[in-house]
């Protein structure tokens, strides 16, 4: 073999690892490139499950002396603990939806109740539901009609709706989607967009979580432990007593405020999507929610009606959240891996709403791509939409090919209709160039050669070449 011939370096096939050996990313797996812990959420839990146990055992030692200091200890623990137990279930919870948005995204809701509570911007809540409605606070010797009445308003409408409404505005902006994305920043719509059912039911976790944590954290525990040391008991015996009320108020919200609130976000989001009939939707999730947290509120009357919250509450927000999960499933954003989902091959494309109702919201994909949820101005199959470009129109028509080479060259397309479904057409792209589509929620989709994309008013087709079209109505 001449000098020439001989293998160099970088002609040598790579040295076969020894599996017997451990590699050094499994030694040190923090060191590993195929993991990252910084977009883990247990990896946050964890550490601040530290960081609490440790807060914990140094406000305990401070809370025994008794002193005026201590009862502004005892509240630092009192945060603490409520915080942690909520965000356990919180983090139950999520990671169960296998939702795709962050984590931390969704604690934006926890934020605003617990920012609506604490400062003015509650009082019209408060007049409303408590002052010009009949939810007056004063419920002390009332007959069980007069009270559930008065927390049916006073606690039930008013608090479930404080606990929504940034839900609301979520879905509001997703439905006027155009308006909305050149008002606010891309992020901050990414964040607080109300785009599916699954989407609707975690920010109404959430947000049933900042109520749970300033009620209970901020009012009744604190209560509790004052109460209990005015008549005479020692610090430990306030303790315990406030413990003892915080642990279940705290626990109860997987079944109370945070099932109520999640339920009636799910059919905000179920509205986003299905919009038939939505206001009669969401405005019996409403009321249903608060008559169950009337029930919660009215069991000093009749005791067996707290166990009627709890296992209305928990059943119905059990069935949202696998019910959203399915529908994700069907949008291609989530698996299933506990079996209590049935998936079946028709499940990928999700049921079209009727067209009369679908005229604001958002659109989806059809075809053989998963896209967002469907909710969009459909036409007949004899036609009724246009792709407005800057310089003209194009009529859509089923089964009619597109040559839009006049606009730039190459781009052709085929209108076609849904095989189930045929009042819903579709674009397929019969050239070789990807188009990007954007729906009307914001999200962006691919599209393709033999690729289709469902027709909706409001989604804009980027053909490539610099043509941008907008599906618009006759």
């Amino acid at each position: 073999m001449s000098e020439k011939d001989k293998p160099t370096g970088q002609d040598m096939p790579p040295v076969p690892r020894d599996f017997q050996e451990a590699s050094h990313s499994e030694l040190v797996p923090f060191r590993s490139t195929k993991i990252n812990l910084l977009k883990s959420p247990i990896f946050y839990f964890v550490v601040l499950t530290g960081l609490m146990s440790l807060a914990m055992f140094n406000y305990m030692g401070q809370i025994m002396q008794l002193n005026q200091a201590s009862l502004a200890v005892f509240q630092s623990l009192v945060w603490v603990v409520t915080g942690y137990l909520l965000l356990v279930v919180l983090l139950v919870m999520y990671i169960y939806s296998k939702s795709e948005r962050p984590f931390w995204g969704y604690l934006i809701n926890s934020a605003f109740v617990c920012a609506l509570l604490m400062t003015p911007i509650s009082t019209p809540y408060f007049t409303l539901f408590r002052k010009i409605l009949p939810g007056g606070e004063d419920m002390m010797n009332k007959s069980l009609g007069e009270h559930f009445v008065g927390m049916f308003f006073g606690a039930g409408l008013m608090e479930e709706l404080m606990k929504v409404t940034l839900v609301l505005f979520g879905a509001y902006i997703v439905v006027q989607a155009q308006d909305w994305r050149a008002r606010i920043p891309q992020k901050l719509y990414d964040l607080i967009a109300i785009r599916s059912p699954l989407d609707g039911l975690l920010m109404g976790l959430f947000g049933g979580a900042g109520f749970i944590f300033i009620e209970t954290g901020g009012q009744y525990v604190a209560q509790a432990f004052q109460g209990a040391v005015q008549q005479g008991y020692s610090g430990e015996g306030g303790l315990l007593a406030a413990l003892i009320l915080l642990l279940p108020r705290t626990i109860s919200g997987m079944v109370g405020h945070m099932a109520w609130a999640g339920i009636t976000g799910y059919f905000i989001g179920l509205a986003v999507i299905r919009p038939g009939n939505a206001l009669k939707m969401v405005g019996i999730a409403w009321v249903g929610t608060s008559a169950l947290h009337a029930a919660w509120n009215s069991q000093t009357f009749v005791p067996e009606l707290a166990y009627l919250a709890v296992i209305a509450g928990g059943v119905f927000v059990v069935s949202c959240l696998l019910k959203a999960r399915q529908l994700e499933m069907s949008l291609g954003r989530t698996v299933e891996s506990y079996g209590s989902i049935v998936v079946q091959p028709g499940d990928r494309v999700p049921p079209t709403p009727p067209a009369a109702a679908a005229a604001t919201t958002p659109a989806a994909a059809a075809g053989a791509s998963p896209a967002q949820p469907a909710a969009p101005a459909v036409a007949s199959s004899a036609g009724g939409m246009v792709l407005q470009f800057a310089t003209g129109g194009v009529a859509v028509r089923m089964g009619e090919p597109l040559d839009l080479s006049t606009y730039a060259p190459g781009v052709q397309a085929e209108v076609t209709q849904h095989p189930t479904r045929k009042e819903v057409l579709g674009l397929k792209n019969t050239a070789a160039a990807e188009w990007t589509v954007t729906l009307r929620d914001g999200s962006r989709q691919a599209v393709g050669q033999g690729r289709n994309i469902r027709l909706a008013v409001g989604v804009r087709i980027d053909f490539g070449g610099g043509l941008v079209a907008e599906v618009v109505s006759r």
